[in-house]
């Protein structure tokens, strides 16, 4: 055997040709020194071990990842199972939508989602009333009414007798109305104001003049009969003409200082009991680039109605029904519903009701209705040099006007 080797194992069976003619066949082994220690060979179990643990752990990791991220996909996509039943979008078809962009503003349109207002109301009118005392007068008896109880104040015979003035018979009165039960009674300068813990009658005798002594309440006729002085937020409706509502205006006083009664004005404002707030999820929403190159999806908010009422500052035609196309004609955003061109205030573009219901503007909302011989649904429009071309199935209309329509003209 060669120097370095012996004889291991015999292996003649497993050779039977060789052990048939006499040979036999050996394992030949060789002593080697080793290549490692023992101690080596630990720390390489331990380095192995190590390594196994942090490939388990990177394998659940990744799986946990995986499932986030399968998660947010599910959480994303877009179903009924997972879609808001008010969401502006749902159940739109792709013809359903239209977009219409605006500088950094893009519009996003549901022609299938019917407009709404919001439930919530304006204040009801309260249970008050006012008493305004314009002329003093001598040996007269001052009468205010209420719920059939006279409440009287006598003024001196003379001057002689003692001195008087409008403030002095405002207090008396106050002070007799006070007793009455469920009524408060709070002298206001020249006046009363009274308020109930429910609805009153009320009525005024007694002065030199007509005008001299008198009580309103919900409404009065004209403006000019208004006092100066009065109750912060007292609601009147000054009615102009009784033939007609057109001229009605809705008023309430404001102090000049914040007080809760004393001199001051009054400013329009709202009737009572209406619904003011457009319903923002069912009107077209609005993509907006954030400063940071971000995209952010939300509901347009949309100007209240701050003035009038239904007949004086109406809800746009467009509530309750369907719209069928956005544009932007003259600084104004414009919307076709039904028979009907709807545009926003000039350089307002979120605002459908008018600022004064009394004071007609250039700048005012437009709501017009096309007519024609058949049924008409306005879907798009064209602006030209001679106007607004609005086009239906069968038919196309003009707006045109000879003057210019907005506060600031963007043709």
């Amino acid at each position: 055997m060669p120097t370095g080797y012996v004889l291991g194992n015999n292996r003649t069976d497993d050779y039977p040709w060789f052990k048939r003619d006499g040979y036999r066949v050996y394992e030949v082994e060789k002593d080697i020194d080793a290549t490692h220690t023992e101690a080596q060979l630990t720390t390489a179990t331990t380095d192995m071990g190590t390594a196994q643990t942090a490939f388990d752990d990177a394998e659940t990791a990744e799986s946990d990842a995986q499932d986030d991220y399968d998660a947010e996909v599910t959480a994303c996509a877009i179903g009924a199972a997972n879609i808001p039943s008010g969401a502006y979008l749902k159940d739109a078809d792709p013809e359903d939508i239209e977009i219409l962009t605006i500088n950094d503003y893009t519009f996003v349109l549901n022609k299938n989602k019917t407009t709404a207002m919001k439930s919530t109301t304006s204040a009801a009118q309260p249970n008050e009333a006012f008493v305004v005392i314009r002329t003093v007068a001598y040996n007269a008896d001052y009468k205010v009414t209420v719920n059939s109880t006279v409440n009287t104040h006598s003024t001196p015979d003379t001057v002689s007798g003692a001195t008087t003035d409008a403030g002095t018979i405002a207090a008396a009165l106050a002070t007799a109305i006070n007793s009455m039960s469920g009524i408060t009674a709070v002298q206001v300068g020249p006046g009363i104001y009274i308020s109930g813990t429910s609805a009153f009658t009320i009525s005024t005798s007694g002065s030199s003049s007509e005008e001299g002594l008198f009580a309103f309440q919900d409404q009065i006729n004209l403006a000019s009969r208004l006092p100066n002085q009065c109750e912060t937020v007292t609601l009147v409706r000054v009615t102009n003409s009784d033939d007609v509502n057109a001229d009605d205006v809705y008023v309430e006083f404001k102090t000049s200082n914040g007080a809760s009664r004393g001199p001051g004005v009054w400013e329009e404002t709202i009737g009572p009991g209406l619904k003011f707030e457009i319903d923002e999820t069912t009107m077209p929403h609005q993509l907006v680039r954030q400063a940071n190159g971000v995209f952010k999806y939300e509901p347009v908010d949309w100007t209240d109605r701050l003035v009038g009422d239904n007949d004086t500052n109406p809800i746009p035609s467009f509530i309750g029904k369907k719209i069928n196309n956005m544009f932007f004609y003259r600084n104004r955003l414009g919307l076709l519903s039904n028979e009907a061109v709807i545009m926003s205030r000039a350089g307002d573009y979120f605002n459908f009701f008018a600022n004064s219901s009394q004071v007609v503007a250039a700048d005012d909302p437009i709501d017009l209705q096309a007519t024609s011989v058949r049924p008409v649904s306005l879907n798009y429009t064209l602006s030209t040099s001679v106007g607004l071309l609005v086009f239906g199935p069968n038919e196309q209309f003009i707006l045109s006007t000879d003057a210019d329509n907005s506060e600031s003209n963007n043709d």
